[in-house]
């Protein structure tokens, strides 16, 4: 099982993600690559959102 990550850890990976995407364009080709793979429901890409997802719910029910 994969320990899931603080929402801090993901939120640094947000924001280094970021900064990465506006100055590498090969980045930000592949980030573009894997939305699209994501929008056609590719089952890793899938998975990693859904995981994504889930440590930010846990965040926002502690919050709401």
């Amino acid at each position: 099982m994969i320990n899931k990550p603080e929402i801090k850890e993901l939120e640094a990976f947000y924001v280094a993600s970021k900064k990465k995407f506006d100055t590498d364009k090969e980045f930000m080709a592949q980030a573009h690559e894997n939305t699209v793979k994501l929008q056609k429901w590719d089952p890793d890409c899938r998975d990693a959102w859904k995981f994504i997802c889930e440590v930010s719910r846990i965040e926002f029910e502690k919050i709401y």
